[in-house]
């Protein structure tokens, strides 16, 4: 039998510390400094984000921003718990919104697919479960060990998501372009750190939105169908993954927190072929990748970017983020 959709009831909401945006900013330049040599921090319009490179199903990142955190990682180990599926129209409501724009990771619903799969949420979708406009891609691993792209009309997924929420509007987001990494330290645990070491704690920073990696290569995994086995620890998980090096450009979306009981991190990605009209200028943030800067429906690889070693963003990077800051974490208890 296929199962519900599991309601959205057990659930907490839980409020951020929302930063004076010039000390935010200035906070993030002074930290990328030392890991970064070229880096612009600053909050202005973003341009229209449906356009390329970024493809959003939504004109900006505005209005009544959430961090939806629903499900996680127990429902995926040791062994996946098939009957967590949820809509996204529920997360939508959720959160207080009747239409949003969502974007970020999860699994695929595997009810609709056939097998599991990494979600790259890119939709702009009502409470009701209807679809106003829908950009979203599934990655998933086939037979012969290669990765497949594809939409995905389904509104649904499965086991875990994080999701930045908003109404989708145009205005101000921070934008942050940096190039020329000069430590190991990679730009999402950098963003990390810096507001962790800054805000501390007691204030929590949640911050989402969409990053552009122009210039470099990233080390990305996608999950592959559900392991026949236990995955009992982390050894076990990182031999069930499938690793994959890819070249810019790609664009990602996703959520970060400075501090999180449960997950600091959510960030899926495509890969792309090279755009042929010149890329714009770059900025950075802890996202998922979901877009080809060139023809948006045209993608070869999409999948999740790896934190667990140091060659996760590498090369002579040159990445650009829009982002916005979020004032509460809407979670849906396991």
């Amino acid at each position: 039998m296929e199962p519900k959709t599991v309601q959205l009831t057990r659930s907490s909401h839980t409020d951020l510390y929302v930063p004076d945006h010039e000390e935010l900013a200035k906070v993030l330049r002074d930290g990328l400094s030392n890991n970064f040599a070229d880096v612009t921090v600053e909050w202005t319009v973003s341009p229209n984000l449906q356009e390329p490179p970024f493809c959003l199903a939504s004109e900006g990142l505005c209005g009544k921003p959430v961090i939806a955190d629903v499900g996680g990682v127990p429902n995926l180990v040791p062994t996946p718990k098939l009957d967590k599926v949820y809509a996204l129209g529920d997360v939508v409501g959720a959160c207080g919104l009747e239409e949003a724009l969502v974007l970020g990771a999860g699994a695929g619903s595997h009810v609709d697919i056939g097998v599991n799969s990494e979600l790259m949420a890119n939709v702009k979708v009502k409470a009701d479960g209807s679809t106003c406009h829908n950009e979203t891609r599934i990655s998933l691993v086939d037979q012969d060990g290669g990765e497949h792209a594809q939409r995905d009309a389904s509104g649904r997924f499965s086991l875990m998501g994080n999701f930045l929420v908003s109404q989708g509007h145009a205005g101000q987001a921070l934008h942050i372009r940096v190039a020329k990494r000069t430590t190991d330290c990679n730009f999402v645990t950098c963003i990390r750190a810096i507001l962790a070491s800054h805000y501390g704690e007691r204030r929590p920073v949640g911050v989402g939105g969409v990053f552009l990696l122009a210039k470099g290569t990233a080390h990305i995994h996608v999950m592959p169908d559900f392991s026949p086995c236990p995955l009992n620890g982390d050894a076990d998980v990182n031999r069930w993954l499938r690793f994959y090096d890819v070249n810019a450009p790609m664009v990602f979306v996703g959520v970060l927190f400075s501090h999180d009981p449960v997950r600091v991190v959510g960030t899926v990605c495509d890969g792309m072929p090279p755009p042929s009209p010149p890329l714009p200028s770059p900025s950075v943030n802890d996202l998922d990748l979901i877009s080809n800067p060139a023809l948006c429906d045209d993608l070869d690889l999409i999948g999740e970017l790896d934190l667990s070693g140091d060659r996760d963003l590498f090369g002579d990077l040159d990445l650009r983020t829009t982002l916005m800051v979020t004032s509460f974490i809407f979670r849906r208890l396991l």
